[in-house]
């Protein structure tokens, strides 16, 4: 519910379209948990989600977590939640032993 309510807003449509388009593609990974209630979501429950999209790739589990906590402080500015459970979350690092990028 707060994923459609959110995609209504002005803070979503007035987003870029190449940030729409990467947002929805966070919110499609996450349609299996649409259901949730707010209630049961905690900072465990969110680390949960972030690490199952570590299959997807270092990048994609962060930004499924940035999404939450941008959608989580949105819905609490609204009275839908309490406080944002994705706020302290912290991304993956990247391993130490991964090869540098080439950025050249």
């Amino acid at each position: 519910m707060l994923i459609a309510l959110y995609r209504a807003h002005d803070a979503f449509t007035g987003l870029a379209p190449r940030t729409r388009q990467d947002c929805q593609r966070v919110f499609d990974y996450l349609k299996p948990i649409d259901d949730t209630p707010l209630t049961k979501f905690d900072a465990p429950l969110v680390v949960g989600i972030r690490d199952k999209a570590r299959k997807h790739g270092l990048r994609f589990s962060s930004y499924v977590k940035a999404v939450l906590s941008i959608i989580f402080s949105w819905g609490g500015e609204r009275g839908y939640l309490k406080s944002n459970p994705a706020k302290k979350v912290k991304n993956i690092r990247r391993p130490k032993d991964w090869p540098e990028a080439n950025r050249s």
